[in-house]
């Protein structure tokens, strides 16, 4: 696990653990090409009012806008939007990306 503790005095909400949560994400593109990308899948870390911590395998640059869906596995329960990359780290087992929601 990372340590956290140089990033806290930045946090405005409370996170919470998850390891129930996916998530599916694109990269928001100016101006829209003819066809969207696919979405690409990832496991949330984490989650706030505020933002989320998810791990994959694609790399995003810091200030890339992304759109998400972060679903349960019951599917009863969920949270859609537009996202901003603030920190990505690599992982061995591919990136941990850490988020802050936006409205679009």
């Amino acid at each position: 696990m990372l340590d956290d503790r140089k990033f806290e005095e930045k946090r405005h909400f409370p996170r919470f653990e998850t390891d129930i949560f996916w998530v599916k994400f694109r990269p928001l593109i100016v101006p829209p090409p003819a066809e969207a990308p696919a979405y690409t899948d990832g496991q949330v870390v984490d989650i706030s009012f505020g933002g989320m911590r998810f791990t994959t395998k694609q790399s995003l640059a810091v200030g890339q806008r992304i759109q998400y869906w972060a679903d349960s596995p019951s599917g009863k329960s969920g949270r859609e939007g537009v996202a901003r990359v603030v920190r990505i780290d690599e992982t061995p087992k591919g990136f941990l990306v850490a988020v802050e929601f936006i409205n679009p």
